[in-house]
């Protein structure tokens, strides 16, 4: 036991000294070795395998505890890279060494210097790719195993001598083995308080996880990245998986309790991003799993896959809640060159979005910028939103909202437009063209001033536009529906509403307007308005409807139904100053009063007077209503009534005209023109203003006027331009009743049931003619009428002085007289002023008819001067008039006979015809400034044909006439002789001239004309002669004869001369004329004047139809050439001739014959044949008168006539 102890002690002691000599020879040896074969080892091995030189400033070796190789103060460098570490400790493996191999198990890098330099990049740069194929192959050429540390060291990185990378307190673990590497690493930097990588790499992959704590980019040596971030704050978790730089995996984590940069402008606030980013080939993808932000607030998830190559993306991403506002800033700052980010962000303004979700699907750009394959779908709330085109924003907005098809859709939206509360609304706006379409739709609350807001926001007629800004005051709510659709070229904005209870401030109101309801609608043609009520002063209105139309340059206003109460006095005053309504205040205004209307319509184009049109109907109270064909204002106490431009109607209406009363229904149309129609019926009090008024309305003559005031029981007024109906009955202050039926035109004239009572006279007539329906005259008289009762009816009795008496019953026919029969006896005295025979009067007529026969026993006429008697029968005879009478006339003037027949027009008038045998003794018959007397004549009438009038005895001028005057409808043929002996030529003078005391003489006359034509027979075809004959007479004062004599009075060869005309006159001893008729020409043929102081002949014309004469005249007084040269003083006026030769002065007289001139002729105007009848008549030879030529124009100046 001993021995065995002992033999374990000396084992256990050797080998504890083969440790220790172990121990000591493992200090020792490294001072042995060849340390120079490790450096150059290590040289080789970095320059072969990475281009890099290696300077060692100090190398040991050591064996305990463990192998171990330090390098100090090593500098390891290349062209971009150079490193100094302070320590490297390197862990080989020892058996290796032994054989000279170099095995490194780990390596400790202490206090390590790092500095890359980057040379600026390459024209011909190596893709990423082919140098991550290239580090490949490097990393698979690591044949060695290591283990690498890396202790508070540091790094920078420059580029052309600027520090753009640099971290410290760098901590890094690496294994190398199998052609692998793990690494760990954790460092700081400038832009980060730690970053820490742990990953693992083969030749395959690289797969790993980092951290990065407190990131912040501002603080990036990147220039285009620090300058553009103001503030980030960022913490970053990753796991990934690099198969290679086309096909990678990441995981990540970020949290950003800040970030903030200018361009683009983003500032968000406690950001939170959770998900995965996957790319294999050109293809990516990402996928948030959780996306957080508390400003702009989102919360959310979806994901993104895109091929850039190929430009193919599609997304899809849900968020629980987001911030529209804030994430419209950051789009619109990240992707301010997206025009469909642009147009979104154009419309939607703000608000908030709860189930928020969007999706996308697009194979080109163009496809993604079209928003064609965009969706998105969210509630919205507080949304801000403009309407495009219309300029409308909504606030507050809220409902659901979809995005599709590039157009923005919203459902059962509520918000405040501009005021007005929104809700149940649709939209439909386009974002993207050729959607540009713009419909919106949704019921609206308001205030009545928002409403008032829309109308002057939507209409654009300036008319318009200024009325609407003469509301300045508006109180109440209005309710409806907004319609808009369109585009955003064109849109059609439509309002539809209702107020209750509002108020209103017009400025062309003279009261503020209350408004109970009213129903109104607006499209961008016309604002139209239906069931108003509400009250304007004291005025109610119960209903109106109408509209403003303003599609064209025109405003056209139509109120198509009304009802209310108005009040006169209030609205009068007001509408007067409208100058639209001019035309209506010109024929029709209430001054005063209540008026209750029960329905009307208005129209009228603004601009066009002509355009105006109503209709009311109402009933009145109390009012004054003036008319423009009334006298005065009506005052109506109460009735009903319509009117229009075209039509006046009037129910149960009672009032008063002046002092008069009426109670009347009815109608006027037309009632502004002087085509109007009359219909009225009733009752009341005539006066005379009534009276007049009532006459000149329905064209009734003056002279019909009866006394006033009269009580007017019933009438019944049916007037015409053309025709009058009347149905009256009156009773007269003198207790006179009077009733009658009355129709009137030129073409009928009809009496009917004319009943007069005076006490106990009664008086009863029927008269009936139609002319042109059927033209048959129906008289019926029974009774009698004086004119005593007519004075007491009439104001002015023109047509009865006497009376009117008998019973009268037939008819006459116009077309077949042979069916006419009267049968009865009529007695008249003084009855005037007939129809068309103003003037004419009926002295006294008495008649008997029996049958087809009617025996004028007494007819007895007058017409100013005109009386005549008259008796006969007339018969009705088949188709004519049978007359046979007499009449005998003291005197007859056609001139005022004619003028009772007046030229007809062209009126279709039944034409009798009549066949009459009349004798005719007439004293005077007076036919303009003719007057012919004791006519005995027969007077033969072949059925209106043909008129013969032959006169079997006359005088006109004391001259005896004879002859006949025959007419037919082709012509008018005359055959008259005159003849007369030993007669006073004075008388003939004042019956031819109207003058007097002209002639002392007397004469002989003898001629005849005849005469035959259609209208002037004696200008067409005439003919006749005429001879005169007086002996020893004397002239005075004749005209022609005067102005002869002045002129010769003036040649001192006459001088003193010549007669007086005014004393002695001028004695003759023969005064001849011959003259013929051709055609209303007379010509005479010679005219000679005998007279011992002086011969006158002359021959020339005269024209009937002109009255003038044309004649030349030579006078010769009857004196020598000796005796007129001794008396001659101025040698201009000797004359040539012989002695006993006698002078003769040549004249010629033209004109008118009442007043014709007289000038000298010179010799050469004479012709022969005056001058033969000259010869022949002295016996004696003649000189011409020949004065000097200025003496002659001398002579004619003083004495032309």
């Amino acid at each position: 036991m001993g021995k065995a102890k002992k033999s374990l002690v000396w084992i256990l002691l050797g080998i504890g000294c083969f440790i220790i000599v172990l121990f000591l020879t493992l200090i020792i040896l490294p001072y042995f070795l060849n340390l120079d074969f490790i450096k150059s080892k290590i040289n080789q091995e970095l320059r072969s395998r990475y281009q890099v030189s290696t300077q060692i400033g100090y190398i040991s070796v050591r064996f305990l505890p463990r192998p171990k190789i330090v390098l100090k103060n090593t500098t390891v460098a290349s062209d971009n890279f150079k490193a100094f570490f302070a320590v490297v400790s390197g862990y080989p493996k020892v058996w290796p060494i032994l054989h000279k191999k170099l095995e490194i198990e780990s390596v400790v890098l202490e206090k390590a210097d790092l500095r890359f330099t980057l040379s600026s990049k390459s024209a011909n740069s190596i893709a990423p790719i082919e140098v991550f194929k290239k580090q490949r192959k490097r990393l698979k050429a690591l044949s060695f195993k290591a283990h690498i540390q890396l202790k508070d060291s540091s790094v920078e990185v420059l580029k052309e001598k600027t520090s753009i990378f640099k971290a410290h307190s760098i901590k890094l673990k690496a294994d190398v083995k199998d052609s692998q590497i793990v690494l760990e690493t954790s460092f700081s930097t400038p832009f980060s308080e730690r970053i820490f990588l742990k990953a693992r790499s083969s030749l395959s992959s690289l797969k790993g996880r980092a951290e990065v704590k407190n990131l912040r980019l501002e603080h990036l040596p990147l220039v285009s990245v620090n300058k553009k971030i103001n503030k980030s704050q960022i913490d970053l978790e990753l796991s990934f998986d690099f198969k290679s730089p086309t096909k990678f995996n990441l995981a990540f984590n970020i949290a950003s309790p800040c970030f903030k940069s200018q361009s683009p402008n983003i500032f968000l606030k406690n950001a939170i991003a959770q998900g995965t980013l996957l790319k294999e080939g050109n293809n990516w993808e990402l996928k948030l799993s959780r996306l957080e932000l508390e400003t702009p607030r989102i919360k959310g998830q979806g994901w993104l896959n895109t091929d850039v190559k190929k430009y193919h993306i599609a997304y899809d991403f849900y968020a629980q809640e987001i911030d529209v506002t804030g994430c419209r800033k950051l789009l619109l700052s990240v992707f301010s060159q997206s025009k469909a980010i642009k147009n979104i962000f154009k419309i939607v303004k703000a608000g908030k979005a709860e189930s928020f979700h969007i999706t996308q699907t697009a194979v080109n750009k163009k496809e993604f910028e079209s928003l064609k394959t965009f969706k998105l779908q969210a509630e919205a709330s507080m949304a801000e939103i403009d309407i495009p085109k219309v300029g409308l924003k909504v606030h507050n907005g809220q409902g659901g909202i979809t995005i599709k098809e590039g157009v923005l859709y919203g459902e059962n939206l509520s918000g405040i437009m501009e005021g007005a509360e929104i809700r149940e609304a649709k939209i439909a706006i386009g974002i993207q063209a050729p959607h540009k379409d713009l419909n919106i739709e949704g019921a609206f609350t308001a205030p009545l001033k928002t409403g008032l807001f829309f109308l002057k926001k939507f209409v654009k007629n300036h008319l318009v536009q200024k009325e609407l800004k003469l509301i300045s005051k508006t109180e109440g709510i209005v309710s409806g529906k907004l319609v808009i659709t369109g585009t955003y070229k064109t849109a059609d904005v439509s309002l539809k509403g209702a107020l209750v209870k509002g108020n209103i401030l017009y400025a062309r109101l003279p009261y503020p307007a209350f408004i109970n309801r009213v129903g109104f609608s607006y499209n961008t043609e016309k604002i139209c308005w239906q069931g108003l009520k509400g009250r304007f002063g004291h005025s109610v209105i119960s209903n109106s409807k109408g509209e403003v139309d303003f599609s064209n340059p025109k405003i056209f206003l139509s109120i198509k139904e009304f009802s209310g109460k108005l009040i006169a006095h209030e609205l009068n005053p007001w509408l007067k100053k409208q100058t639209f309504l001019n035309s209506l205040y010109q024929a029709f205004e209430l001054s005063k009063g209540e008026v209750k209307v029960s329905s009307a319509q208005f129209v009228y184009k603004f601009g066009q007077p002509s355009s105006l049109n109503y209709a009311f109907h109402f009933n009145l109270k109390n009012s004054a209503l003036f008319l423009s064909f009334l006298p005065k204002k009506a005052q109506i106490e109460r009735g009903e009534g319509f009117v229009s431009p075209h039509l006046i109607k009037f129910r149960n209406t009672q009032g008063r005209l002046g002092n008069g009363t009426f109670f009347l229904s009815g109608e006027i149309k037309t009632p502004f023109t002087k085509e109007r129609q009359i219909r009225l019926e009733g009752a009341g009090k005539i006066t005379a203003s009534l009276q007049d008024w009532i006459y000149d309305l329905a064209n009734i003559p003056n002279s019909l006027k009866i006394k006033t005031p009269a009580r007017v029981k019933t009438f019944k007024l049916d007037y015409h331009p053309q025709y009058t109906h009347l149905e009256i009955n009156v009773l007269n202050p003198q207790k006179i009743s009077l009733s009658f039926t009355l129709d009137y035109s030129p073409q009928k004239c009809s009496i009917r049931d004319f009943y007069l009572k005076e006490n106990n006279k009664k008086c009863y007539l029927c008269l009936d003619l139609n002319w042109q329906k059927d033209p048959v005259l129906d008289l019926n008289f029974k009774g009698s009428l004086s004119s005593h009762t007519l004075d007491a009816i009439l104001i002015s009795n023109k047509y009865l002085n006497g009376f009117f008496e008998g019973e009268i019953k037939g008819k006459i026919d116009l077309a077949y007289l042979g069916n006419s029969e009267l049968k009865g006896n009529l007695l008249v005295e003084g009855l005037s002023n007939l129809n068309g025979f103003k003037k004419l009067t009926i002295e006294k007529m008495s008649l008997n008819a029996k049958g087809q026969e009617i025996d004028i026993k007494k007819c007895a006429l007058s017409l100013k001067e005109t009386t005549l008697e008259a008796q006969g029968s007339i018969k009705f005879i088949e188709d004519f008039l049978g007359v046979n009478g007499e009449i005998f006339a003291s005197v007859i003037d056609l001139n005022e006979i004619s003028k009772l027949f007046p030229q007809r027009t062209s009126e279709k008038r039944p034409k009798v015809k009549i066949n009459a045998n009349i004798d005719a003794q007439i004293d005077l018959l007076r036919y303009n400034n003719v007057n012919l007397k004791q006519i005995e004549a027969l007077i033969t009438i072949k059925k209106s044909e043909k008129i013969k009038m032959e006169i079997l005895k006359g005088n006109y001028c004391n001259l005896d006439l004879n002859g006949f005057i025959r007419t037919s409808k082709k012509e008018t043929e005359v055959n008259i002789s005159l003849n007369g002996e030993d007669l006073a030529l004075n008388s003939l003078s004042q019956c031819l001239f109207q003058k007097d005391h002209l002639f002392e003489a007397n004469y002989s006359l003898n001629g005849e004309f005849k005469a035959k034509g259609k209208k002037r027979p004696i200008e067409e075809n005439s003919s006749g002669y005429f001879e005169f004959h007086s002996k020893k007479g004397r002239i005075y004062k004749a005209t022609l004869l005067a102005k002869i004599f002045s002129l010769l009075n003036v040649i001192e060869v006459f001088k003193g001369r010549l007669p007086d005309l005014t004393k002695e006159g001028l004695y003759y001893k023969h005064f001849d004329i011959k003259a013929s008729l051709q055609n209303g020409i007379l010509n005479i043929e010679s005219a000679v004047i005998d007279s011992p102081a002086m011969k006158i002949v002359g021959q020339g014309t005269f024209d009937i139809s002109s009255s003038k004469l044309k004649m030349a005249i030579l006078v010769a007084p009857l004196r020598t050439i000796d005796v007129v040269l001794s008396k001659i003083h101025i040698l201009g006026t000797i004359l040539t001739g012989k002695s006993k030769t006698f002078i003769s002065v040549p004249l010629e007289v033209k004109g008118r014959i009442q007043n014709p001139q007289v000038v000298l002729l010179p010799p050469s105007a004479i012709g022969k044949g005056i001058l033969g009848l000259m010869k022949r008549f002295i016996g004696a030879p003649i000189e011409i008168f020949k004065p000097l030529t200025y003496n002659l124009r001398n002579i004619e100046r003083r004495l032309v006539c």
